[in-house]
Formats: structure tokens, sequence, C-alpha cells
């Protein structure tokens, strides 16, 4: 039996009881009871083990630990992009630069109120992550979670940590959050693996004998973006030998947003008209878009084929006068000579 006393108070515990004057090295989840108050429980370690890595996430990593090195006070990282793009990967990176220091994780995934007072009672160096942070800390009618942290992101306790919050929505996050380096340095921006990542990181899971399948999922990840979600769920059937052409309609791999261009249409006078469109050839194979150059504005009408077309691999899809068949308005001298779509994967932020 271990007996002990906080503030004239004697609890009394099993012979398990350990005390420490720092928390141990390992991961931590944060629990709430109405009858015991805030605890943290340890769970198995957030990590990425032998994980292959790709895109620019090692360089984007040494940057942050770099910069965690080097400041005297508490640091905060804003994860963001769509779900299923690496956000989670880098996290648990992240905390395995951590673990190998043995410095806590400590994982947040409620929004308990009172959460922030009680994670500045933790002395001693930490990561705190919290994950899906605009879903789990959103607004209701009575309370904003986000804004009750706020005091916490700002760094200015006596304990040293580093936040991380991963981000899908970026409009669900307050504005007091985002463009706001004294409270989160860092903001790492993820978007859709290119074609060079889609290609090795399927060869890396695809046994070599269907190979030629790779380069047809290759292909078709220019017209339709793909995250390693839809990549780990590609390469598992090409691995079992399927034709990708058959597979793709069964998978769970589905068009649920209109696709965004950016467009470029330059005309025979040598000018060049340019604008954004909002449009699915797939399901209407033409579409009246409204171009300016210099001031002016005219519309053409631009005719897809998306079985036939040929998309480069940055993803754009260029367009003859002979080819795919491209019509303008009747104006003289705007007769069109080629036109260039360019997919708008997410919402441009930032550099």
């Amino acid at each position: 039996m271990s007996i002990i006393s906080t503030g004239g108070t004697y609890s009394i515990f099993d012979d398990g009881v350990a005390t420490h004057d720092r928390l141990p090295g390992g991961t931590y989840r944060v629990g709430f009871a109405s009858m015991q108050g805030f605890f943290l429980t340890r769970i198995p370690d957030v990590t990425a083990a032998a994980e292959p890595v790709y895109g620019d996430h090692g360089v984007r990593l040494d940057r942050v630990l770099r910069g965690w090195r080097r400041s005297t006070r508490s640091l905060g990282l804003i994860l963001s992009g769509s779900k299923g793009m690496g956000k989670s990967l880098f996290v648990r990176m992240l905390a395995d630069a951590f673990h190998a220091s043995g410095t806590p994780v400590i994982v947040v995934d409620h929004a308990y109120p009172g959460l922030a007072a009680f994670i500045d009672t933790i002395e001693g160096e930490s990561l705190v992550i919290f994950d899906e942070f605009e879903k789990v800390f959103a607004e209701t009618d009575d309370r904003n979670p986000q804004h009750e942290l706020l005091s916490l992101f700002d760094g200015l306790s006596g304990a040293r940590r580093m936040y991380a919050i991963t981000v899908n929505d970026l409009r669900e996050t307050s504005a007091f959050i985002l463009n706001r380096p004294g409270r989160f340095h860092y903001h790492v921006r993820f978007s859709y693996p290119d074609q060079a990542e889609t290609r090795t990181y399927l060869r890396d899971h695809v046994a070599q004998e269907h190979w030629g399948e790779v380069e047809a999922a290759v292909e078709f990840s220019v017209r339709v973006p793909l995250n390693y979600d839809c990549l780990r769920a590609i390469a598992f059937e090409l691995d079992s030998g399927e034709k990708f052409a058959e597979v793709i309609g069964d998978l769970n791999i589905k068009r649920t947003e209109t696709p965004s261009y950016r467009v470029s249409v330059s005309v025979e006078d040598g000018r060049t008209f340019v604008g954004s469109l909002k449009h699915d050839f797939s399901a209407e194979p033409d579409v009246l878009a409204w171009l300016t150059s210099g001031g002016e504005r005219s519309g053409f009408t631009l005719y897809v084929d998306e079985s036939t077309a040929t998309w480069d691999e940055s993803g754009r899809l260029h367009i003859t006068r002979d080819g795919l068949r491209l019509f303008d308005s009747d104006e003289d001298g705007e007769t069109p000579v080629s036109a260039v779509l360019t997919r708008q994967l997410q919402r441009e932020i930032g550099y």
C-alpha cells in the first residue's frame, strides 16, 4: 500500500504507485473523468517504424526539428491538407524523433473544458499532438475550444513544448491561429503526390512483374487526383495481379467534387485569354468559359473528350485546334489556336 498526501488530503494506492519529477518518455493520451479530473494514460508509441517516406517529408521534418532545437520557447506546427496526403505519417515521424531523445509525446483527441490549464501543469519538454484539430475542437453555440487554447499556444509558460496540429479544412481553423507565427511558427502544406511520387510508391508496393499496370495507374493519376490512401488500395489490387482498368471501377475511389482548372487560350493575333473554370468534362464534354486578356472579356467554348485526351505529367491538358475541338465566340481576330487547362487540386495557399 502507498499513501500520497497532497494539500492535507491523503489518497491510498496499491504498491504499483511510482512518483516522477518529470513525465517519463513514452506516448500518453489525455483523459478526463468527472470524479477524477484530468489524467494521462500510457498508450502504444505513435511511430512511423520502417514506413517508407515519399516526397519531401524528410527535408521538411529536418527543418522543423532544427527549429525546435534552436528555439528557447515552445514552438507550434500546423500540418494541413486533404485527408490521405501524409499528415499522419509526418506526425509519426516527428514523434519518432521525440521518442529517440526520451521526450514524452502527448496525444489530445477530445476538447475537454480546462484542457489548456491541465497541459500547462505538465512540466518538462514534450510533443503535444492535436489530430484533426478543426473537427475535434469545432466551435459550438456556447464555446469555442480553439480560442480556449490560444494562451497555451502563445508559449509563455515555463515548460517548453512542441504543439503539432493536423488540419483537413483550414476554413474551420481560427483566424487567431493561422498566419500567427508567434503561436505556430511552421505551417506545412500537403498536396497530392505528383507522377514521380505516385510511380515510386506503386513500384515499392507492387511486384515487378505487374509494373506495366503501375504505368496505367500513373497515367490515371494525372486526370484524377490520388492521395496515398488511394494509392495503397490500388497497390493492394495490382500486387495480386489485377488489371488496373478492370479494378479501378470497383474501388472506393470516386470523383466527389467538380474539378477546377486554370484556363489559358491563345488566339491567332497573339493574345492570351486566361481565367478559371469549374467543370466535369466526363459528365458534359463542352463548356462555355469566360476569359480575359488586358481587360477584354470573351467567351470560348471548350470541348474535351476525356477518354482520348492526353495529359502531361504536370497535370495539364493541352488542346489544339486540330485536336480536341476548341470553339470560340464569333468575334473577329479571336480564332483560338490552342488552350491549356491546368488542374487545381487544392486551394492555393501562401507562397
